[in-house]
């Protein structure tokens, strides 16, 4: 009863003119009144009739902060009823830029969380999205991406609006761009915001921002597409975007997408799909770059590609052909049992002997933790034992290079612990321990 009395008092009909006030007080006194008169379902009817929607968009670019956060504060309380939510967006049709502009700041706001932007699904805000990101007005266009990007959080884009702003990539103005891209990484997050993207047939279009001649451009679609592929059902259609586009452009651009593609091959559909687009035939090019980075890169992805008991075998087949270049691959592959015997099955301990005499302080300590890693587990220990490497370890425990006479220690402990398995089992050593860890 209180809020109405305030309604039908002589103060309320001073109200605009308080939201108008060249006092920040008196403007910031007026939202804080509104505030309160908002929360009552008695005094709902009244406000909006009074058409107080377009003065508090107008507040929220009041050069006080404590007024245009008042003023938003109220119209997040107004956008929550049906009729409310119609009101702020009735304002995006308005004839005033500066209106429509201040509509799509605070629907921006408001649709920050899931009530408010459901609010703005029901009073049919997604209609005139679409015509905002179609607006001649730059500013319109800018803060219209804004407005898509907060609602995708919520999985509230339809195709139609994915293409419209996927064609803003191709506007002269930067902001727009980064805008534009900023709400489709978030449309991209969801499965459904990804298929949505894929259902608008822009995805070409995507593609084609990865020759952008702008970086910052380039990585935005890089980042696009390999969010997208962590979706498994879209996972085959991009998979050979991915593998074709891996480090072509550096540490930065690159990453996105070697990310993006460990993640693929996490499950055995996408690793089969990365391997369908010769992605392991790269991948094993790669292993032989000069570059240190590309190889380390090329490497992890290798070993995670042969986690799956299916691609092992043909991977270590792959990666013994380039013993030379792959041994620290083979051991990563070999942590896990599986790829421990596929290892051995590929042939790769007919080169350890070689390598244990490499020039290359690397090859050697790598060899070593191959060893090791073998002689851990059950299955491939005897195959250890038979090479007989104990007088070459030996050798390398006085080497020069404190890695490698490390590791040769190690792997002479570990194959000490194979041969006393026989007479006791449960003193064979614990199953994926390895010298390789912490390097």
């Amino acid at each position: 009863m209180e809020a109405r009395a305030v309604v039908d008092s002589a103060v309320f009909g001073y109200l605009a003119q308080m939201l108008g006030s060249p006092n920040a007080g008196a403007r910031r006194c007026s939202c804080d009144l509104l505030t309160s008169l908002v929360a009552h379902q008695s005094t709902r009817t009244i406000i909006l009739e009074l058409n107080q929607c377009v003065r508090l968009v107008s507040l929220l670019q009041d050069q006080d902060s404590t007024v245009s956060s008042a003023a938003m504060w109220v119209l997040s309380r107004i956008a929550q009823w049906p009729d409310g939510a119609q009101a702020v967006i009735d304002l995006l049709s308005d004839k005033s830029p500066a209106a429509v502009l201040g509509a799509i700041d605070a629907l921006s706001h408001i649709a920050s969380k899931p009530d408010g932007a459901q609010a703005i699904v029901d009073a049919k805000g997604l209609d005139h999205i679409l015509n905002l990101l179609k607006s001649d007005s730059p500013g319109v266009r800018e803060w219209a991406c804004i407005l898509v990007a907060r609602l995708a959080q919520h999985k509230f884009i339809e195709p139609a609006i994915c293409a419209q702003v996927v064609a803003l990539l191709s506007d002269e103005i930067p902001a727009i761009v980064r805008n534009s891209m900023d709400a489709l990484r978030g449309i991209a997050n969801e499965p459904d915001g990804a298929h949505a993207i894929v259902d608008a047939k822009v995805f070409d279009h995507i593609l084609k921002s990865l020759e952008a001649k702008s970086p910052d451009v380039r990585q935005w679609a890089c980042q696009i597409v390999a969010r997208i592929a962590e979706h498994e059902s879209i996972t085959p259609a991009i998979c050979a975007v991915l593998v074709a586009h891996f480090s072509d452009e550096g540490p930065t651009y690159d990453r996105d997408f070697r990310d993006a593609l460990s993640k693929v091959a996490k499950t055995a559909d996408g690793a089969q799909a990365i391997v369908d687009v010769k992605g392991l035939d790269h991948m094993l090019n790669l292993l032989q770059s000069d570059s240190p980075d590309i190889r380390e890169r090329a490497c992890d992805l290798v070993a995670r590609l042969a986690e799956h008991r299916s691609l092992a075998p043909a991977i270590c087949v792959g990666l013994v052909a380039l013993s030379s270049c792959t041994i620290d691959v083979l051991s990563k592959v070999a942590q896990k049992p599986d790829g421990a015997q596929a290892v051995v099955d590929a042939k790769a301990l007919d080169h350890v002997q070689k390598l244990l005499k490499s020039p290359s302080w690397n090859m050697r300590f790598w060899t070593c933790v191959l060893v090791e890693v073998l002689a851990e587990h059950e299955s491939t220990a005897s195959a250890i034992l038979e090479l007989n490497l104990n007088a070459q370890l030996e050798s390398l425990v006085r080497d020069e290079g404190y890695p490698v006479t490390s590791a040769a220690s190690r792997a002479l402990t570990q194959i000490a612990r194979c041969s006393n398995r026989a007479k006791d089992p449960a003193y064979f050593a614990e199953p994926g321990r390895s010298g390789a860890k912490g390097l």
